[in-house]
């Protein structure tokens, strides 16, 4: 699908498949406790766990992924 933004005075044209982008968007594992990279801040290592990265318009706050435990035998 193609999208025109409007860019000031000039028209941009931007081809993407914007149903399959909302899909990954959304598509979280129940238990999937890695979360979405923070975009605001991607030089550190928060993660958004209820979802993709909201920062910009004033979302929730991102969070420190805990200390992954190493299982030893």
């Amino acid at each position: 699908m193609v999208r025109t933004a409007t860019d000031g005075n000039r028209m941009t044209q931007v081809d993407v498949d914007w149903e399959a982008l909302a899909l990954l968007a959304h598509a979280t594992a129940p238990d999937d406790a890695a979360g979405v990279p923070c975009a605001a801040r991607p030089s550190t290592r928060y993660r958004h766990l209820d979802g993709p990265c909201r920062c910009f318009v004033g979302g929730p706050a991102p969070e420190f992924p805990p200390a992954a435990t190493a299982s030893r035998a």
